[in-house]
């Protein structure tokens, strides 16, 4: 099961880098362009699958802090370390009201958990009466942390 993991981690990796790529490319309006959160969003949800699967752990789902959760306190650590953003503006995508607030890694990553679906589907929200914010800024931090650590990798297929 093992090789499987790790085979898979791989490929996650891979395919990660490709989203990260794509969004790069999108025009990313101060921070707060939609399309580039959900597609930072799902990068970000493959950077931490690989990790958990190069941990031997399998993990589904596209809750960005609940797949968090599952990885060794080690790793937490040294992501937590490595965030840094102090307060960030947020924007509500409904009535585009800015909001400061505070974040570390910990509030970041639940600020965006949902974020692959939500900013997708985001008409339903609104119908919801529901807040929508686009914080996109937190959405790079993140990525970029896991996307260090998860190029750091190294993976031995002799095992």
């Amino acid at each position: 099961m093992k090789n499987k993991l790790l085979e898979s981690s791989y490929h996650a990796l891979q395919e990660a880098n490709r989203w990260k790529h794509i969004a790069k490319s999108i025009d990313n309006k101060n921070n707060l362009c939609r399309e580039y959160g959900v597609i930072l969003s799902y990068a970000s949800e493959l950077y931490l699958k690989c990790i958990l699967m190069f941990n031997g752990i399998k993990c589904t789902g596209h809750n960005l802090y609940d797949l968090y959760n599952q990885l060794p306190n080690n790793i937490k650590d040294i992501f937590k370390s490595k965030y840094n953003l102090d307060t960030i503006i947020k924007k509500d995508f409904f009535t585009e009201e800015l909001v400061e607030t505070y974040t570390g890694f910990e509030e970041g990553i639940k600020l965006v958990s949902y974020d692959f679906v939500d900013l997708r589907y985001i008409y339903e929200k609104y119908d919801m009466g529901k807040t929508v914010y686009v914080a996109n800024e937190v959405h790079l931090e993140i990525n970029n942390i896991l996307e260090e650590y998860s190029r750091s990798l190294t993976f031995n297929w002799d095992d």
